[in-house]
Formats: C-alpha cells, structure tokens, sequence
C-alpha cells in the first residue's frame, strides 16, 4: 500500500521538543511513507513553540506547515484545525512531547486496510499512577456508557482515513476529542481497531492534563449520551 499521510501535532509549551519531533517525525514518515507532510498546530504558547517550529519549518522543503492560534483555544480546536489543513488521504494524530515513539506507526498502518481509524494501545504506560488510574476508571466508564469497546481511548497516537474525518463534525472541546469520534464511529458501524504501541516518558516541558479536566470530560460523557440521537439520524 502506498501511504500518504498528513502528521498533525497539537502543541502547548513544548518548545524543548519540538527540534527532536521534527526529526524523528521526518525519519518515521520518511520510512513508511510515499507522500508525507507535518501539520503543527500551536496552540497559543508562551515559551516561543511557534517560533522555533516555524524556523526549522522554513529549512526544509515544504513538508512542515505551522498553525497558530492567537490564543488558546484547547486540545480539540487544535486538532480540528490540524485535520483541517491536512492535505493527504491518510490523518494521523500524536502529541507533540515525544511519549510515543513515531516509528510505531509500522504497527498501525497495514491495519488501515481494512479498518476506518487505528489506535495505539499504550502497553506500559509511563505516567504517574494518579493518572493511570484516572484513565483506568474513564475507559471502563466509556465501556459501559457509550459502549465504546477500545482500551485506551485518549491515547494521542491514532490514524483515520480521511475521508471518515470528512464525514463527521467534531463538536467537543478539549480531552472529549478522542471519546467524541470513537463514540460517532461506532453509532456509524465504522470499524476501529486498536494495536499495542510504546509509550516514553516525557523528554521535556509539562504535561498540561490537570484533574480538572477528568472532571470535565466524565461530565461528557452526558452530553455524549444527549447527543445520541441527533447524530443516529444523520446517518
């Protein structure tokens, strides 16, 4: 299968990763990739994120495009904005602070095949154990209330085919991104799997996941749920 495929990072304060991420991004996509192109979405920093991307981005040969926003607009209008200016058939999602190793992408993409969107399963995950277990008890949520059958459903290392991004609205904000589609997907019967992947530790910056924000997406969840029957009848 001859991949190409749009690379969209979501970014908040990460300028000490960024110049490793460009590299590794161009090694990974250069290796399993015929067409590639990187979409860095900065998402209002502070620390100078945008400036360093947009100067590596300008040494290379038009494949790294950099959006930013004026302000921070959160996770899923970063996201939204990064699909949006995705060119190739092909979408795929990570992080911009490197906990994913981009070279896993081999496991992902022979799946795309037969599958609309493709997940990495973190194996061992290299998080403290509060939010581990945060994200223990929101998956069997998931589970029960949205019938959603993935276990890791906000892991940041996911691939789609475009033409199922064209096919849906994302409407959520924040960290309700990853439940919101894979939600949408399985009321639409389309087909998900989901592939173990590695997970590192951070090289550099903060994570900016608060407990908050696990407060707010189990919150929803309800509108998930309200939502179900307007988004059934659009099929």
């Amino acid at each position: 299968m001859d991949i190409e495929l749009s690379a969209v990072f979501p970014a908040l304060n990460e300028k000490e990763n960024i110049p490793a991420l460009f590299a590794e991004a161009e090694r990974a996509l250069s290796r399993f990739c015929a067409r590639w192109e990187v979409v860095l979405v900065d998402d209002g920093s502070t620390d100078g994120t945008a400036d360093l991307a947009e100067e590596l981005a300008a040494r290379g040969d038009g494949r790294f495009r950099v959006i930013r926003h004026p302000r921070n607009l959160g996770y899923a209008a970063a996201i939204r904005d990064g699909f949006a200016a995705a060119r190739l058939p092909l979408v795929f999602y990570s992080d911009a602070d490197l906990q994913f190793d981009l070279h896993d992408l081999r496991r992902l993409l022979p799946h795309l095949a037969d599958h609309e969107i493709v997940s990495g399963r973190r194996r061992h995950r290299a998080d403290a154990w509060p939010r581990r277990a945060a994200s223990r008890v929101f998956n069997t949520l998931a589970g029960i209330l949205l019938g959603i059958r993935v276990r890791d459903i906000d892991s940041a290392f996911k691939v789609f085919r475009r033409s199922f991004l064209e096919e849906i609205e994302i409407e959520s904000d924040h960290f309700l991104f990853d439940t919101e589609v894979l939600y949408k997907a399985r009321l639409s019967g389309r087909r998900v799997k989901e592939v173990p992947v590695r997970h590192r530790p951070r090289r550099g910056g903060r994570s900016t996941v608060k407990l908050r924000d696990v407060r707010d997406t189990l919150r929803g969840f309800l509108w998930l749920l309200g939502n179900r029957r307007r988004w059934t009848a659009r099929r």
